[in-house]
């Protein structure tokens, strides 16, 4: 759907989210908000009437229930009412992500404690093997499980950001 926008929503996008340029570009600012927008339902506005309400990012977009015309855009705030509910929330999924992290993490240690025993194992039939054969092949599952090693401690770091990402996150609400 091609979306249009009021003379008002244009000035207040303006104002409110610092687009420049022509009105051509602020209509396509407010086509690729409302590609991805989801919809919060039809309620009424500060004057009363009815609109179609949607949320894309911190933009809350006002449009009119019968058509494809934006009528107003506002920045999203957090109310002080609802602060604490979302920092309960907030404090919850963090400490979900936190368990599930540490299981996460405990795993990957497991095995690349593992890997580094057979690695030891390996090289050790390698430096043992009597046949090229046999010692190419050795030599063939060492660089097989450096490489994977490697794929495992990448994982390990991976779960200790997405942990600390999410805190930051948490930190950005509370």
């Amino acid at each position: 759907m091609k979306w249009s926008a009021a003379p008002h929503a244009i000035g207040r996008i303006r104002e409110r989210f610092g687009i420049r340029g022509r009105d051509a570009d602020v209509t396509a600012w407010v086509n690729q908000r409302m590609a991805v927008a989801q919809y919060v339902g039809t309620i009424p506005d500060d004057e009363g009437k009815m609109r179609r309400v949607y949320t894309s990012g911190t933009a809350v977009i006002f449009a009119l229930v019968d058509g494809d015309c934006v009528i107003s855009v506002r920045k999203a705030e957090v109310r002080q009412e609802w602060r604490a509910n979302l920092e309960k929330v907030a404090e919850r999924e963090l400490r979900k992500l936190k368990r599930q992290s540490i299981a996460e993490e405990r795993r990957l240690v497991a095995l690349r404690s593992q890997m580094e025993t057979e690695l030891c194992e390996q090289r050790a039939r390698s430096l043992s093997a009597r046949s090229d054969a046999k010692r190419f092949a050795c030599d063939a599952r060492v660089n097989a499980l450096t490489m994977r090693l490697t794929e495992v401690e990448r994982d390990i770091i991976r779960v200790r950001r997405d942990v600390l990402k999410a805190a930051e996150s948490y930190a950005a609400i509370s």
